[in-house]
């Protein structure tokens, strides 16, 4: 806290910029010109940090598209293509996860694409590092998690580990109550008994 010498009021000045202040003039100047330089560098970095997150944001969204496609051509019983767009999507959400390790829908995209081509044990294991990369956020119980855990069960339910599946349904819906998808999941199993 510093004291205003034309106002008489107290003000907060950084304490870098107090020490320049209290340095002689001839100082000064050098000091401000250092600061003023070391600020230039930070804007240049978080510029370049931004630009990387747009960017990794970009490649988030074309898998998301690039999975859509590929689950339109199934439906289409263009099987081929499909999988060739889901290796598509593979590729955009790896490079996504390259720039922003943290991001846990290009993880969970990872994990659907890799789910969609067969790979259910890599698959599991992409689910899980999203759930645990959720937790380590603290972002676990937030309600735009609710997909990941119902894309969970769906996966459990393929594995045939019906108990799991049943546990993260719930999960879903204990996060978001009206979340249809994971009801329509729960119903599924109890009409075939598992």
């Amino acid at each position: 806290m510093r004291i205003n010498h034309f106002t008489g009021k107290r003000i907060l000045v950084p304490l870098g910029l107090a020490a320049i202040i209290s340095l002689p003039t001839c100082n000064r100047d050098r000091e401000l010109q250092n600061l003023s330089n070391e600020t230039d560098n930070i804007d240049s970095l978080l510029y370049s940090v931004a630009k990387d997150l747009l960017h990794a944001h970009a490649l988030k969204d074309n898998g998301y598209a690039t999975l859509i496609e590929g689950d339109a051509l199934l439906q289409a019983r263009d099987t081929t293509e499909a999988q060739n767009r889901w290796r598509e999507a593979l590729r955009y959400f790896d490079e996504s996860i390259n720039i922003e390790y943290r991001d846990i829908n290009s993880i969970k995209g990872r994990a659907y694409a890799l789910q969609r081509l067969g790979n259910l044990e890599e698959a599991l294991f992409e689910y899980q590092h999203a759930v645990a990369m959720a937790e380590t956020l603290g972002v676990a119980n937030n309600r735009d998690i609710a997909p990941l855990y119902n894309d969970l069960g769906t996966l459990y339910t393929e594995l045939k580990q019906y108990d799991k599946a049943r546990e993260f349904y719930q999960r879903a819906l204990s996060i978001d109550p009206e979340y249809q998808t994971p009801k329509r999941n729960l119903a599924l199993l109890d009409q075939k008994g598992y």
